[in-house]
């Protein structure tokens, strides 16, 4: 079978309308009549074999990705055209000399410049070309006003045999970053307080098992890798770096006395000393799973508290959150459970919860400012790979029972009554199984990764409940890719353009009073776009032939966060 070549046309959207109803003042007797003009049009599309482009085109868009296939070769077409005569399209720096400018040699994660220079002023746009197989996203609701930040992924659908990815992507699903392919999943990707990035991914270092927190600069370069000390496995679920600069990773290591696999929480210093470790072996009793299982505890996540005292442990198979004490205080030592929210031994009580044994199977739980807990609560249902592990609260004790939905909740709690209140809670209907997250925004909002929530990758909602912004696999039927957890940050680009000279060439020896007109390109990564390439007018402009001797050409770059890069070249004029 020959392959195809697809051309996705984008649109085509009117910039603006200078003189619209109402904007002119009403003129009177005798004045000329008000001259309105309308803003060029702008097209933009690709062409190439197995390449698409999301989101639709839009003039008010500065990003959008290339999707492509197996049979795409890194060669693409760009059509990008003004209705402006006198205008100008410049593609990577270069202007473009006709309705389609083709580029070759394309890799996962380069971005290509389109920038339209004409009377309705200079529009700036970016095309990130995907990794082999990247979903295609996009958003089924987006309110305006969100907040710009930028969403933290790991797509993967959980099968050995498809692609996964780790991806930072803007709120239209346009990645800033990407990884991979990768052939297993990477979990738990999100900024650092110390602005790096760090991700969970398969441990690489013979005789462990599980996985390694890889830590990586602002630029998404990796600086080092953690794993924990004097045990076996680093697990998938959960690694932070604290603003001291600790790790703090979660293991699950056989307990020889008793045959079970504790969940163990470790932190350790930058020079691998270990200074906190945490066993779940006093919870064993209380799992709520029977006793085919030996992993009864299941750590999900770990969060430090507000105040940096305490850990905040979610025991997805003891339907619990507890309160670890990190350092001594207040009368506890360290790993002192301050408090235990949920499961069979709760010291709380739930007030305004329609559901009163609180948490089930949850996999995330945080503390909010406020001090209050918010809770990513899975919900447990009969299926053939997992069992139910709700609390009964007619019988704590007694046999688990169901709640096949998940919720994200948020509770208020009072030590002394020992009461737990619901403030806030959503629910759909929707079940995600495993993994997914919850995280408390600055606005007030919350966002929740689905994990297998089976409709979207992610929702925004505000305190109402009302949905304010999701993103989803356009593909998602039969099997959508999903992302163990989704967080949202800044991303500062870090990333400086790169500046490539081709006119003059490095060593160049022209002859005196050519005219040699120059050439150059820039592109650059990160985010933000490419802003300038070289001085206004510079490009195509003759070299400096005028007088013999050595020479220098410079060109400077320039991206949307104000990075600079200044490439120099040096070449020699001669007679002949």
């Amino acid at each position: 079978m020959g392959r195809k070549r697809s051309h996705i046309a984008v649109g085509m959207l009117t910039v603006g309308i200078v003189g619209l109803t109402g904007a002119v003042p009403a003129l009177g007797v005798g004045h000329p009549a008000a001259v309105t003009k309308a803003a060029p049009i702008h097209t933009l599309s690709v062409e190439g074999i197995g390449l698409g482009m999301y989101p639709t085109f839009n003039a008010g868009l500065e990003r959008y990705a290339v999707t492509n296939t197996d049979d795409s070769d890194g060669t693409i077409s760009i059509l990008a055209a003004t209705s402006d005569l006198t205008g100008s399209v410049w593609i990577n720096g270069r202007r473009a000399l006709g309705p389609a400018t083709t580029l070759t040699g394309l890799k996962a994660g380069d971005e290509i410049s389109v920038i339209f220079k004409d009377s309705g002023g200079i529009k700036r746009h970016s095309l990130y070309y995907l990794p082999l197989g990247f979903p295609t996203l996009e958003t089924p609701t987006y309110t305006p006003g969100l907040q710009p930040q930028h969403i933290f992924l790991t797509p993967s659908k959980w099968l050995f045999f498809a692609r996964q990815f780790e991806a930072a992507v803007d709120r239209q699903g346009v990645p800033i970053w990407t990884s991979g392919p990768t052939a297993s999943a990477s979990t738990d990707f999100k900024r650092q307080p110390n602005g790096r990035y760090t991700v969970l991914r398969p441990t690489t270092t013979p005789g462990r098992t599980g996985s390694m927190l890889v830590e990586m600069n602002p630029s998404f370069q990796v600086r080092r890798t953690w794993e924990t000390i004097g045990l076996t496995n680093t697990d998938l679920q959960s690694g932070t770096i604290l603003d001291n600069g600790n790790a703090v990773l979660v293991s699950y290591e056989k307990n020889a006395a008793t045959g079970l696999t504790d969940g163990i929480v470790q932190e350790q210093t930058p020079a691998g000393k270990v200074v906190v470790q945490w066993n779940t072996s006093a919870l064993a009793g209380q799992t709520m799973l029977d006793s085919s299982w030996d992993d009864y505890a299941h750590v999900d996540s770990v969060q430090r508290s507000r105040d940096g005292k305490d850990f905040i442990v979610t025991l997805r198979h003891l339907s619990s959150v507890v309160r670890v004490a990190r350092v001594a205080h207040d009368g506890f030592k360290v790993g002192d459970i301050v408090w235990q929210l949920g499961g069979r031994q709760s010291d709380f009580t739930f007030v305004g919860d329609p559901y009163p044994a609180g948490p089930c199977a949850a996999s995330e739980a945080t503390e909010l400012p406020s001090g209050n807990i918010l809770i990513y609560d899975t919900g447990s249902m009969v299926e053939p790979t997992s069992p139910t592990m709700c609390v009964n609260p007619a019988d704590p004790m007694g046999p688990a029972v169901e709640r096949p939905f998940t919720r994200v909740t948020e509770y208020a709690l009072n030590r002394r009554s020992g009461k737990a209140t619901l403030v806030w809670s959503y629910q759909t209907g929707q079940y995600g199984r495993f993994g997914g997250s919850a995280q408390r925004l600055a606005n007030g909002n919350v966002l929740i990764g689905w994990s297998w929530g089976e409709e979207q990758i992610v929702e925004e909602v505000n305190r109402a409940g009302h949905i304010v912004w999701s993103l989803r696999d356009r593909d998602a039927v039969p099997e959508g890719y999903v992302s163990f957890r989704a967080r949202a940050f800044t991303a500062p680009d870090r990333i400086k353009p790169v500046v490539n000279i081709a006119v003059p060439a490095k060593g160049a020896r022209l002859i005196l009073g050519t005219r040699v007109p120059s050439d150059f390109s820039c592109t650059d990564k990160g985010g933000s776009s490419l802003a300038m390439c070289g001085a206004d007018g510079q490009w195509g402009r003759p070299v400096n032939t005028a007088t013999l001797g050595p020479k220098t050409y410079s060109v400077t770059a320039k991206d949307g966060a104000g990075n600079l890069k200044t490439m120099t070249v040096s070449y020699t004029v001669v007679r002949s």
